[in-house]
């Protein structure tokens, strides 16, 4: 019977019995009683065939996806007590019901159903992607989300078997993605661990995993979105953890069988994986498989594993993947590594291998690391290429592993003669050669490594003619195989052999040669000094023979002896020495008048038989020809000067001049030389001598060169001319053996001022605006020029910068490169580094002799300062003591055609007289400077990485500075100075950069430049310093005898007084609020502890904050836009700072509440604004009390809180925890009432404050007054102005109604003064000074809303007419005064009035008009408080002083013929 013939019978038959028969009550209620339980049967049995039918037609699997409200959050404990017998009950869910059904019919328990049913809904969505994948589609990932939350609801009702789970996962016909499995994890269902020890098979798990992680790392998602990284990240976490986990470590599960090996075997096919595409990539850097090597090595960041794995583990991650890329499988034997290992240096190294080295040098110990490679050297057969380039990446990345380095040589070379192992010895040669290879800077040369280890009695293979036959067998052996810049070095520098093994020796050295003639290279092209051991290739032999010449001549000059390499030559290389380094030696020039260096070695090689007396004859006489040659040319020119183009027989005087360095003449051609240059400048500029204007600056305009055409073109040329002699000179000789003629010739320019102005302009103009753009070249020549014109600076004008005026308009040449020679950029840094580099080094080689007075004459301080910034932030060794440089290495490092600008940077910073030179006060870089330029840098176009850039900060300032001010003061002492140093730095970088950059809101910082980092070092010195600063305090004598931050303020703020004469007092008000801008910026950036002290009081110490309770009060209040409170910022620093310093004593509650209680009186703004911020501050403060103490939240804020609950629900009548402190409470209200719009409108509201004392009224009408004030100040909408306007007529209203003649009345607020103690008297604390000063533009905006009757109880009322005069002498000198007042409420951006608020000259007539009539009405006053009004009037308004006087007349006629009391 269906359900509606069922329902039609009953109702036949109830109609039925109507009709045939009555029923008695009881029996009516008995029929009630069965049809109700026939009708609850009937649902249950309706509501069961209703899920018989869903039942039978449902997909389990689509119903697991819908998404339902979670029965519970949290999951149960990871176990299998799930039971097929489960009683369940009303809370189960529809999903539950459905499940419970079909494991009852099935057989099954439901846990187990539940399982294969999420695993087959998991196949249907890997099914959806056509290829093999390890993250899912998005609409894959969105349904996958809906069946993770409902297998954890299943959880939550012991529904759902992990275990089975685990099982069917990998039953399954396609294995699992990755990110599923994943997800699983990170939603806390079933982590990996779990799933992977399901697997009975560990291989297989460890091919998924392995084939899961590749297809991951490839896949473009994983580069780009973070997500993808994370998954990434915590996967290889979970490998690290469990493959190379501590056998002890705390929470490791002792069960886990598989899951270390499968984690273990997966890290190491992954970075199989990762060489092998390494080793196939070279020149394929845009291939996907280098995309997915470089993701993959992403996980080698050390900061990844930091608070997840256990230090050790990673340790042993970081040697084991060492370990793996030494022995990786390589087919390069050691002959192929010995002939190609030029190519594995580190400029040549993958870039992915270096960055995977990089990575792992992060954390490893160098000691260690090389341990460790000396260990896999003895062990296993090593892939060469990998384990040299990896000594290559160790050796230039980290300084300190070249003396470690060189222990491992020594050992390996002591172990190879000890038993005569050829392992160990070439092992050693190879490890030596391939840190040769990376220059001087990072290892010595391969050359100098030869001669030290066998070029001596005392080495390795001196000791027994078979050790020496050991080493010639072996070096035998190598010869097929040698580059041959090797067998250079063993054929020049051989080893040392007593004479009676000397034919050993030569057999090796003619077998050698043979193989050279084999190769094509000629030994008699090798120079003496030439770098054997170079991975460039040789240099052409006219340039290496010319080398060898200055060489020559430099170590004569400097000892008064041939060379000893020169005497060898001669012997042992008699081919080079008489057919290349005599020629060269010999090049016919115009001998000087007294004979140089070059001329006394001559000389000295002629008495040593050395230059035949012949081919000295030839020398002499070739010499006198040139001579000759030169001054016929010369006398030549002169008389076709008339004839030629000025402009060319200038450029022809200019190309003269080179051939004349070219050929290093030294007498009188060159000076006569320029004396026709100088001649022909004369001619071509038109320069007529005059010399009236020579003491006038000359103007070079920073922003632009307006220069004319020719002589732009004339500049040109003499630069490039002297830029172009430089090159040439600098290739022949070092500086100091250049001769004259750059001296010369920068002061024939001086002698032509208005050229020399255009030169200069040209000359700065490079410098300052296209230097990153110039060449080596360029640069060197122009650093030079430079120091030359120091040289001259005499003769030098000053140089207008064409600024605005004002100070630092007028400079010298040497200020003027200091302010534009910007290190803002990477490419200023980068060019500031080489120009001062080039102009010091040039300095350093050209003082004869080098001593600090020669150098201190010519080094412009300038430079000096900038190299010293510049250096240590671009090169990491100039941070590390280094050994001294000759000078002869530094400017040959110059000289060079490709400079490489870290060997000479590194060449100068090395040099002993530089280290003295920056001793001298003069060229110090204080600290001050150093600050001033950091923060000029731009982080976004620096070249270092914001972790280099923080990690060199942190160098000069606890390396470099601090110990340098800790040499006259202690630690806190200095710390305190650097702090100070750097505030004051942050304030000047702020006002220099307030005219550049606006702030969005009153306490926004200005991001630009280096603040934000140099903010940042500023905390840690005083985080860092913090402990000793406390204890110091403790034992000093006047603990409060300063206040750090606020002296640095205080200083600023006299500095800013003094110069108050000195400029507009508009300029000096602004200049001061930003200066309070400013520090407060800073301020609630520093660890809250600076704003509090500690003072002793009886036995105990306690803490005060009277500083920064004055600067509250006195600077912070007066720049807020707030009424009556200063921003959240200061607010909420300020009190969690308190609750942080109240946790280092006794009784913090104590501490909080004595501070609290003193701000009531002290500093009232501070708790008024704790109560406008209240509502965000209360969760807040009270979670961090919470956490630091156990004990009760202090009374102080637990008042707080009481009176922000009680405010927030407007029963003003209740009784607040804070009525003893009216205005408190007044504050609550106020604040509260502005957080809830119109509540105080509602007239039962308003009658509730009836009942409040008259104190609170007052304290609350004051709130509100200050609010008119302000919306006057910041010119707010009219509708805001006029209904604070009406709240406030109301209150009066209300307070006058209830004085009812007896009592304070509302206008008591207009009557306090500073001498005054009255209970209001803190209430004029609460407002800044701007809005003070308004109060009587709010008594006068009230005043004409109040009701007339009103108004005349107020007349009546005493000292009410004083008050109401006063207000109007102050709004009269208001209106006055205005333009200042909007000045100082918004200097960031004055705002003009609008339309809709009241008129202050229409306030100031209804004033008058409302004081004349009350003047006329008021009872008649007494005689003894004339003197009062008029006082109170003042001299503004004659009108109203002429009412008060009449209203003084006697009534009675007969006082008109009285006498006048004129006195």
């Amino acid at each position: 019977m269906n359900m509606s013939t069922q329902v039609s019978v009953l109702s036949s038959q109830a109609t039925s019995g109507s009709l045939n028969q009555k029923k008695t009550l009881s029996e009516l209620l008995a029929d009630r009683a069965r049809k109700r339980k026939r009708e609850v049967e009937d649902d249950h049995r309706l509501q069961e065939a209703v899920l018989q039918l869903i039942s039978s037609h449902q997909n389990l699997g689509n119903l697991l996806t819908e998404v339902e409200q979670p029965l519970c959050k949290h999951l149960p404990p990871l176990s299998e007590s799930s039971s097929p017998d489960k009683t369940w009950g009303p809370q189960d869910s529809l999903k539950v019901s459905a499940l419970r059904d079909q494991a009852s019919r099935l057989g099954v328990p439901v846990g187990v159903l539940s399982a294969k049913t999420v695993v087959v809904k998991i196949q249907e969505l890997q099914h959806a992607e056509s290829k093999q994948v390890a993250l899912l589609g998005l609409e894959q990932r969105k349904e996958l989300l809906c069946l993770l939350q409902t297998v954890k609801d299943l959880l939550c009702q012991n529904a759902f078997s992990r275990l089975h789970f685990s099982l069917e996962i990998w039953q399954a016909q396609v294995p699992p993605v990755l990110e599923v499995l994943f997800l699983f994890q990170k939603e806390n269902i079933i982590g990996l661990e779990e799933i992977f020890e399901s697997n009975h098979d560990a291989a297989m798990g460890t091919e998924w995993l392995f084939q899961n992680l590749c297809l991951l790392c490839s896949d473009p998602q994983t580069q780009t979105l973070e997500d993808a990284k994370q998954m990434l990240s915590d996967i290889v976490i979970l490998l690290v953890r469990n493959g190379f986990r501590e056998t002890f470590a705390m929470g490791a599960k002792a069960d886990l069988q598989k899951t270390p090996q499968i984690c273990f075997a997966v890290l190491d096919k992954m970075l199989s994986w990762m060489l092998n595409v390494v080793s196939e990539a070279k020149d394929q850097e845009d291939c996907q498989k280098v995309k997915a090597a470089e993701c993959w090595i992403q996980v080698f960041d050390a900061s990844l594993y930091r608070s997840t794995v256990p230090p050790n583990s990673v340790k042993q991650f970081f040697s084991h993947t060492l370990t793996k890329i030494f022995t990786y499988p390589s087919s390069l034997r050691v002959c192929d590594a010995v002939r190609m290992q030029g190519e594995w240096c580190f400029a040549k190294t993958c870039p992915l291998l270096s960055l995977l080295y990089r990575k792992v040098l992060v954390l490893l110990n160098v000691e260690d690391m090389i341990g460790h490679l000396q260990r896999i050297l003895e062990a296993d057969e090593v892939n060469w290429q990998f384990l040299l380039s990896f000594v290559s990446t160790l050796l230039v990345c980290q300084a300190q592993a070249q003396t470690v380095f060189k222990d491992l040589l020594n050992r390996l070379l002591h172990n190879a003669f000890e038993v005569y192992e050829l392992e160990n010895m070439i092992t050693a040669f190879l490890l030596a050669r391939q840190a040769a290879l990376e220059g001087p800077a990072v290892f010595v040369s391969y050359k100098d490594w030869f001669k030290v280890s066998f070029g001596i009695a005392t080495g390795y293979h001196g000791s027994s003619k078979k050790s020496l036959i050991f080493l010639l067998k072996f070096l035998t052996e190598l010869v097929p195989f040698e580059p041959p810049q090797y067998l250079k070095v063993h054929v020049m520098h051989p080893p040392y052999v007593a004479a009676k093994y000397r034919p050993m020796l030569l057999d090796y050295i003619t077998l050698a040669k043979t193989q050279l003639a084999d190769l094509k290279v000629a030994i008699e092209d090798m120079g003496l000094y030439e770098d054997l051991s170079a991975s460039q290739g040789p240099q052409q032999p006219r340039c290496q023979v010319l080398q060898d010449v200055e060489k020559a001549i430099t170590i004569f000059e400097n000892t008064g002896k041939v060379p000893t390499s020169v005497l060898e030559a001669s012997i042992f290389r008699r081919p080079y020495f008489t057919s290349r380094f005599l020629p060269a030696l010999l090049t016919p020039r115009m001998l000087p008048r007294t004979p140089d260096s070059g001329m006394r070695l001559i000389e000295a090689l002629k008495k040593a038989d050395k230059i035949p007396a012949s081919v000295y004859t030839s020398y002499i006489q070739a010499c006198q020809k040139e001579k000759k040659k030169l001054l016929e040319a010369g006398s030549l020119e002169m008389e076709v000067d008339c004839p030629a183009e000025p402009v060319e027989l200038l450029s022809a005087g200019l190309e003269e001049l080179q051939k004349l360095i070219i050929k290093q003449s030294k007498d009188d051609a060159v000076p006569s030389l320029i004396s026709v240059i100088s001649e022909r400048l004369k001619v071509v500029i038109c320069d007529d001598g005059d010399t009236a204007l020579l003491d006038l600056p000359f103007v070079v305009n920073v922003s632009s060169s307006n220069l004319e055409p020719l002589e732009l073109k004339i500049a040109d040329l003499l630069l490039k001319s002297f830029c172009q002699n430089i090159v040439v000179a600098s290739y022949f000789s070092p500086p100091h053996r250049q001769g004259e003629w750059a001296s010369l010739f920068v002061k024939m320019l001086c002698g032509h001022q208005k050229l020399l102005q255009a030169v200069l302009i040209r000359l700065l103009d490079l410098i300052c605006h296209q230097g990153p753009s110039l060449s080596d070249l360029h640069i060197l020549g122009l650093a030079v020029f430079v120091i030359h014109l120091q040289e001259t600076k005499e003769l030098i004008p000053l140089l207008n910068t064409g600024l605005p005026s004002g100070s630092g308009t007028v400079l010298t040449l040497a200020e003027y490169l200091d302010r534009f020679l910007t290190c803002e950029t990477g490419d200023s840094l980068l060019f500031c580094k080489r120009f001062c580099t080039t102009g010091l080094a040039y300095v350093f080689c050209r003082s004869s002799p080098c001593i600090l007075d020669n150098v201190r004459q010519l080094a412009p301080s300038a430079f000096v300062r900038k190299l010293q910034y510049v250096l240590p932030r671009l090169i990491q060794e100039a941070r590390d003591e280094l050994s001294e440089c000759d000078l002869d290495d530094l400017w040959q490092s110059l000289s060079e055609i490709s400079i490489n600008w870290k060997v000479a940077c590194l060449a100068l910073w090395r040099q002993k007289l530089f280290r003295e030179l920056i001793k001298e006060q003069e060229f110090q870089l204080s600290f001050t400077d150093w600050v001033t330029y950091e923060l000029n840098v731009q982080p976004h176009r620096d070249v270092l990485t914001d972790m280099e850039r923080h990690e060199y900060q942190r160098w000069a300032c606890y390396q470099v500075y601090l110990p340098l001010l800790s040499a006259t003061e202690s630690y806190g002492g200095n710390v305190k100075r650097a702090c100070s140093v750097i505030v004051h730095s942050l304030l000047d970088f702020c006002q220099r950069s307030a005219g550049k950059c606006s702030s969005q809101s009153e306490l926004t910082p200005v991001f630009r430049g280096g603040y934000t980092d140099i903010l940042c070092r500023l905390q840690e010195m005083i985080q860092d310093s913090e402990p000793f600063l406390k204890r110091s305090l403790l034992q000093e004598s006047k603990p409060d005898a300063g206040h750090f931050p606020f002296n640095i303020f205080q200083e600023r703020m006299k500095s800013t007084e003094q110069v108050e004469g000195e400029g507009s007092m508009l300029g000096v008000q602004l200049s001061r609020l930003q200066e309070v801008q400013m520090f407060t910026r800073i301020l609630v950036q520093l660890p809250a502890s600076v704003l509090f002290q500690t003072r002793r009081e009886g036995a105990s110490w306690v803490i005060h904050c009277s500083t920064f309770f004055d600067f509250v009060n006195v600077e912070l209040k007066n720049i807020s836009s707030l009424t009556c409170a200063i921003p959240y910022d200061v607010t909420a620093h300020f009190l969690r700072g308190l609750i942080n310093c109240s946790m280092e004593y006794e009784k913090p509650a104590e501490q909080v509440n004595s501070i609290l209680m003193s701000c009531q009186c002290k500093c009232p703004i501070l708790l008024s604004s704790a109560v406008k911020w209240w509502p965000l501050l209360q969760s807040v403060l009270c979670s961090q009390w919470q956490m630091q103490s156990s004990d009760a939240v202090p009374k102080e804020m637990q008042k707080l809180m009481d009176c922000q609950q009680i405010a927030k629900s407007f029963h003003v009548s209740e009784y607040f925890p804070s009525d003893d402190c009216p205005w408190l409470s007044a504050a609550f209200l106020y604040f509260s009432s502005q957080r809830q719009i119109n509540r105080l409108e509602q007239g039962h509201e308003m009658q509730e404050l009836g009942s409040k004392s008259q104190q609170f009224l007052v304290c609350l009408l004051f709130f509100y007054m200050m609010d008119l004030s302000s919306c006057q100040v910041q010119a707010k909408e009219a509708k805001v102005f006029s209904e604070v306007l009406m709240k406030c007529v109301e209150i009066i209203h209300l307070m006058e109604q209830k004085r009812k003649g007896s009592g304070e009345s509302w206008f008591i607020l207009f009557e306090l003064e500073e001498k005054q103690q009255t209970p209001y008297q803190v209430l004029h604390k609460l407002g800044s000074s701007v809005l003070i000063r308004m109060l009587p533009f709010a008594f006068y905006s009230v005043l004409p809303k109040l009701d007339k009757s009103l108004c005349d109880e107020l007349l009546a009322a005493p000292n009410f007419l004083i008050v109401a005069l006063k207000a109007y002498a102050s709004l009269v000198q208001l209106f006055l005064d205005s333009q200042e007042i909007l000045t100082e409420a918004s200097p960031s951006e004055p705002q003009q009035p609008k339309v809709a608020q009241a008129d202050t000259l229409e306030l100031i007539t209804q004033g008058r008009r409302f004081l004349l009539h009350a003047l006329s009405k008021c009872p008649k006053p007494r005689y003894s408080s004339k003197s009062q009004l008029l006082e109170a009037c003042g001299d503004l308004d004659p009108e109203i002083r002429a009412a008060i006087v009449h209203c003084f007349q006697p009534d009675n006629e007969d006082d008109l013929a009285t006498e006048p009391q004129l006195f």
